[in-house]
């Protein structure tokens, strides 16, 4: 092993810093050329001091207490932090102890990258930075970045590891189930002065806690993590955190306790924006303008510039000014719900985080609503540098509805003299209630889960609520008006939509059959729904558009022993790396009913290979693919009724989210859905009286095509022997389903056969809404009367033949028409138009014309490109909703003749 003067030099610095006469130094790459070496050669006490450069490996200590390092711990520069990388290359955790490491092992000045995890007590793959089982090192100026895991991406404090944890940036890691930032699993950790933000994960993006863990945050960030800042799990013995002087996203709200553990909010916490330099591109170093510049405990050790410490893993250094700096934990404070004649109460508080004393001459609130809010503030209140003041603001409702109102405080601040801190509440009485409607009685569906109480019902009118919403445990009804007016639009016009951060809606504290969830289009969520030991209903929901990308999920994520009902539902257009419809795991029974799972990848459902086996039954249920669709992976008993199909349901628009069944020739058609009239006979027929149909949105059989004509009679005008006139008709379906025109025809009155259907009258369908122009001819050979009946044959049921009259005048050979003697547009309809619009234009000769329609801004949209057109009459149509508002012009020619005129477009 190589000595010198610099090893020499190390080894009297490390003296100082430990006490240990006997330590050794193993330098990195000298002595070895991996780290790994370097821990296995080492004794107890010793240093392996690293230099800097990027390290492909991973680190496991065997037991050892030693100190690994970067020249940080010498040099005290940070760029040591960020040059000195150990990249575990997706080989497993970066850094792991498991061996009784104590206090005495510290791990200083790295960037800790690319890890994937290792495999933990649980059998999970947990740890992709950090990884602590049963040892209690000390982690400090370490970034731990861009990691990978089941559980804990960040760091793994696992099973007893108490570890103290300073000046950690963590950042950018991402568990597919639990704990993006750090996860602690029946452990004590403290971390003082770190940044965990920009972490994400199925559940507790920042932070997760399991098991009896009790963890302390003190001068730390916890900012911008997906989906939830801080979050303790449902099941397993309670948990606690204590949190001061940090910056909490969110504030307190932010932690979300599931009802099962205990939350210490001390003195100094913060709700701010950090203002970091460059968030976007990784650099999360305080801006100069930061509020967490000095806002840590001031108790704390000072920073290197003399002022009192910052909040976060990054120093911002600064000249000291001898001058009082108001500090106060949020420029908004929002009460909960407040029962009329109660109060609610928000702990505030002000500090003098400057360097003189801080006088806070009055406090007041603003005069609207003033007497709906109250703040026990003492006047005239001077605060010593470092101090603190804790006082209430109180919210007394006299009335129910919304209140608003501010904080206002005057200080000899130079810099911030007034403050103002919004405040808003609102006022509600529950009375013998047990109905609650959003957003009429409470403005989102979260709030008013936390209002009820179990037997509640909660009606939600059509709307699209952009939330995630938790049931929290509650036996409640949650439904959109579905549920009184069976009326399927009401399922598509009711959206919750998420964030794509997190499930859209959760069970997972123990919710049963008595939490029931109705009448929603569920999307954009992570996951659609997540069970975990939960077994509510699901019913008459469509589940569509959410995506796990890279994980589990997918449309349901169940968990451990949930065993949901879903019956009625569509769950379609769904996926996951994992999962896609339905994505089960530990012992999970799914219970699908009347139910249609299409179009979801990579499977309709996937069970896990691990842990309890699960099983899914399947009745009078459309699943897409057949058994095959259901990956079970030697984990799951499938029982596949023979009342189960495998069948395209032929949902309307199944790209486009319209997941309306079809019956395109009704009631002609033999080949409709098959999802139609095929769910389970002992349930509630549909409101059409029809036998109840598969999915969520069930096929109206008093729906129908509904054929009107633009005219009631056809007349042609004289028209010379050996010449051609034509006449154009409308054909709508002002109807709900497809119009089909089985045969148009001519009937010949009066006259030779003159009169024909362009094309033979052919076979045509028409969507609802639209229209179809049909082209009647008229050819004289002789001079003579004439009269015809046009003849429809269609599916409308009203009218399954129309017939309108077909009349004229005489044909006179060599006689000249007075119709006009030049191109010209004779009808735009309507105009103004939002819709379908027809030009009709006529021609007193075989011609070729264009016609085309001209923006203000010359932009042209073609409608009729150069054709030969014979004389007479010709009508030409077009869809004015594809069009911005505005002036348009219309515009036919030949060549010589053109004709403008103007039409409006409004939406």
């Amino acid at each position: 092993m190589k000595t010198g003067l610099r090893h020499t030099l190390i080894f009297l610095l490390l003296f100082v810093f430990s006490g240990n006469i006997y330590s050794e130094i193993i330098a990195i790459p000298e002595d070895f050329n991996t780290i790994q070496a370097g821990v296995d050669n080492a004794q107890e006490g010793d240093t392996v001091l690293v230099d800097r450069g990027l390290y492909r490996e991973t680190v496991l200590f065997n037991g050892t207490n030693l100190t690994l390092a970067s020249q940080f711990l010498i040099t005290n520069d940070p760029d040591d932090i960020n040059s000195t990388i150990i990249d575990g290359n997706q080989n497993g955790s970066v850094v792991r102890l498991d061996r009784g490491e104590s206090e005495e092992s510290l791990i200083i000045g790295f960037t800790i990258q690319n890890g994937s995890g290792s495999i933990d007590a649980e059998n999970d793959v947990s740890g992709g930075g950090v990884h602590l089982h049963d040892a209690s090192p000390r982690l400090s100026h370490l970034n731990v970045i861009n990691n990978t895991a089941w559980y804990a991406a960040g760091i793994y404090y696992e099973l007893g590891a108490d570890s103290y944890t300073e000046y950690c940036l963590i950042s950018g890691n991402t568990a597919s189930i639990a704990g993006g930032g750090f996860d602690s699993y029946n452990a004590d950790p403290t971390l003082v002065n770190c940044t965990i933000t920009d972490n994400e994960a199925l559940r507790g993006g920042g932070v997760y806690l399991y098991l009896d863990c009790d963890v302390s945050l003190v001068n730390t960030i916890i900012w911008a993590n997906r989906p939830q800042e801080v979050l303790f799990s449902g099941t397993g013995e309670a948990n606690s955190i204590t949190i001061s002087y940090s910056n909490l996203m969110g504030g307190i709200n932010a932690i979300q306790s599931n009802n099962n553990g205990a939350i210490s909010w001390g003195d100094g916490n913060m709700s701010f924006d950090p203002v970091f330099v460059d968030a976007e591109n990784g650099d999360f170093r305080l801006s100069q303008n930061s509020p967490l510049i000095d806002a840590g405990d001031p108790q704390s050790e000072l920073d290197e510039d003399n002022t009192w410490t910052d909040m976060g893993a990054l120093t911002f250094l600064h000249g000291r000014e001898d001058i009082p700096r108001i500090t106060i934990p949020s420029d908004n404070v929002s009460f909960s719900l407040t029962e009329v004649g109660g109060n609610s109460v928000y702990q505030f508080d002000i500090r003098n985080s400057g360097y003189s004393d801080l006088t806070v001459e009055n406090a007041v609130i603003s005069e609207d609503n003033r007497g709906q809010f109250s703040a026990d503030f003492p006047e005239n209140t001077t605060l010593e540098p470092g101090e603190i003041i804790d006082f209430e603001i109180i919210f007394s409702p006299d009335s129910i509805g919304m209140f608003e109102a501010e904080f206002i405080t005057f200080s000899d601040d130079p810099h911030w003299g007034e403050v103002r801190v919004d405040l808003n509440g609102q006022g509600i009485q529950r009375g013998g209630r047990h109905l609650w409607v959003v957003p009429d009685d409470l403005h989102d569906i979260q709030s008013a889960i936390d209002y009820s109480q179990d037997g509640d019902t909660i009606k939600v009118q059509p709307g699209t609520y952009n939330e995630n919403i938790n049931f929290n445990g509650k036996s409640i009804l949650v439904s959109s008006t579905f549920l009184e007016t069976r009326d399927p639009e009401k399922i598509e016009r009711t959206i919750i939509r998420g964030d794509m951060s997190t499930a859209v809606v959760s069970f997972e504290n123990g919710e049963g059959v008595n939490s029931v969830l109705s009448g929603f289009t569920i999307t954009n969520g992570r996951d659609g729904i997540y069970c975990e030991g939960s077994s509510p209903i699901i019913k008459h929901c469509v589940i569509t558009d959410n995506h796990a990308v890279n994980t589990i999920g997918g449309g349901f994520i169940l968990r451990d022993n949930s065993a949901p009902i879903i019956t009625f539902c569509t769950i379609a257009g769904n996926s996951a790396r994992w999962g896609g419809g339905i994505y089960g795991n530990n012992g999970v029974i799914v219970e699908l009913a009347n139910s249609i799972m299409f179009d979801n990848e990579p499977y309709q459902a996937y069970f896990s290979s691990t842990n309890a086996r699960n099983s899914i039954h399947t009745l009078y249920s459309d699943v897409f693919g057949g058994p095959q669709s259901i990956r079970r992976n030697n984990n799951c008993n499938l029982a596949w009724s023979n009342t189960t199909i495998s069948e395209d349901p032929l949902f309307r628009n199944a790209d486009r989210a319209d997941y309306n069944l079809t019956w395109d020739i009704f009631p002609r058609d033999p080949s409709k859905s098959p999802c139609i009239d095929t769910a389970d006979r002992r349930q509630l027929d549909d409101p059409d009286n029809s036998r109840a149909d598969m999915g969520a949105v069930y096929f109206d059989q008093r729906v129908f095509p509904d054929l009107s004509l633009d005219r009631e009679n056809i007349e042609f005008p004289e028209t010379p022997v050996g010449q051609t006139s034509t006449q154009q008709i409308l054909i709508s379906n002002d109807g709900g389903l497809p119009l089909f025109i089985s045969e148009q025809s001519i009937i010949t009155i009066e006259g030779p056969p003159f009169i024909s259907v362009r094309d033979g009258g052919e076979e045509v369908i028409i969507p609802p809404d639209s229209i179809y122009i049909s082209e009647i001819i008229f050819s004289p050979w002789i001079e003579t009367g004439y009269s015809a009946i046009y003849r429809i044959e269609s599916n409308d049921p009203d009218q399954r033949v129309l017939e309108i009259p077909v009349t004229g005048g005489l044909s006179v050979e060599g006689k000249s028409s007075e119709l006009p003697t030049e191109l010209s547009i004779t009808e735009i309809f309507p105009n103004p138009s939002n819709s379908a619009t027809l030009i009709r234009f006529y021609s007193p000769r075989n011609e070729v014309v264009s016609l085309n329609l001209y923006s203000l801004t010359g932009v042209s949209y073609p409608l009729l490109g150069e054709q030969m057109v014979n004389v007479g009459f010709r009508s030409v149509s077009f869809d004015a909703k594809e069009f911005a508002s505005g002036v348009y012009f219309v515009v036919l020619g030949n060549g010589d003749v053109f004709e403008v005129r103007k039409v409006m477009i409004v939406k």
